[in-house]
């Protein structure tokens, strides 16, 4: 986790930023533009288990059936494959409110309907999760610095995936992101920079500010044709080495691309309005733009203050009726 701070603030020192613009939404959300990103973590100590008569429990009576309670009630457990200790769970009317335990490889009951905010928090031990087809969305900050988590595989049940939802899990690899999904929420794998393989699916409406950014080996991604804006800092100190922004996008915001430095192209569709503030600041290894419209066109663009910043005088734009440098 050191390692991908130090590369993080590294890239995000090429961007000149007033920090003091953005605004920050709760105590707990992590300061991006700060760069200062804190790592939380939990010692448990181990407790002893006690050895009672088979089918009893400590007071010499017979456990319920395998169950959770919620809110003073217990609900039968449906999941046939589960084999995990309940009591590791904490789950409120259908949400997973906190995990408990501290097993590398854990199985979600599919009792549950959503994983709350923080429910995972800092679990460095966890490996490997099984989400069940239950779910249909995943909290802020769910699994937030779990740098053990490798891979995930989200269930096509799955519709939203919130804010800072797998931030900072280091050692992530793969995400596979289902159809059903439409929204992936703000930072939601920010700082992920061993993150080398992802699926966005068509069904993806937004992608939020920081969503990649951080993500350093990510070298490719498709961007849905139904998405409308490339949000803040969305791809920010990336991997990308090239990017084709869809037909459906209208605006390209502040430091989209802020800090890839291994971007070496990009195509810009002529339903472009506008490019934001040092949208390119950074990208030092671009060398063409392919513009779709007309020349004309380009230059009609709202294009901010050093869009192109630190983007080389010899990337070359061409249009569809010629260079426009």
């Amino acid at each position: 986790y050191g390692l991908s701070q130090k590369i993080i603030s590294e890239c995000f020192s090429l961007i000149i930023y007033d920090s003091a613009k953005q605004p920050q939404t709760t105590n707990n959300v992590r300061s991006h533009e700060n760069i200062n990103v804190s790592a939380h973590t939990t010692s448990k100590s181990a407790s002893k288990k006690e050895n009672f008569p088979q089918n009893t429990t400590k007071s010499g009576k017979k456990p319920l059936p395998q169950s959770i309670l919620v809110k003073g009630k217990t609900t039968k457990q449906t999941n046939a494959n589960f084999a995990g200790d309940l009591k590791d769970f904490k789950i409120e009317n259908g949400t997973l409110k906190k995990y408990k335990g501290s097993s590398s490889v854990v199985v979600i009951p599919n009792s549950v309907t959503s994983i709350g905010e923080r429910a995972f928090f800092t679990c460095n031990g966890l490996t490997n999760i099984t989400i069940p087809n239950s779910v249909t969305s995943i909290g802020k900050e769910a699994f937030y610095n779990c740098s053990g988590l490798t891979s995930i595989i989200i269930p096509d049940s799955v519709t939203r995936i919130g804010e800072y939802a797998f931030s900072v899990c280091s050692a992530l690899t793969s995400v596979t992101i289902p159809d059903s999904v439409t929204s992936i929420g703000r930072s939601a794998f920010y700082g992920c920079n061993w993150l080398m393989s992802v699926t966005i699916p068509d069904s993806v409406m937004r992608i939020g500010e920081f969503a990649f950014s951080g993500c350093s080996a990510l070298t490719s991604i498709t961007v849905p044709d139904i998405v409308t804006s490339i949000e803040k800092f969305s791809f920010s100190c990336s991997g990308l080495t090239s990017v084709s922004i869809p037909d459906s996008v209208t605006r390209i915001r502040e430091y989209a691309f802020s800090g890839c430095s291994a971007l070496t192209s990009i195509t810009v569709p002529d339903s472009v309005t506008s490019i934001g503030k040092r949208a390119f600041v950074g990208c030092k290894g671009l060398t063409s733009i392919t513009y779709k419209g007309t020349m004309t066109q380009w230059k009609a663009i709202s294009k901010d203050i050093d869009w192109n910043k630190d983007v080389p005088s010899s990337c070359t734009i061409y249009c569809a009726d010629g260079f426009c440098n």
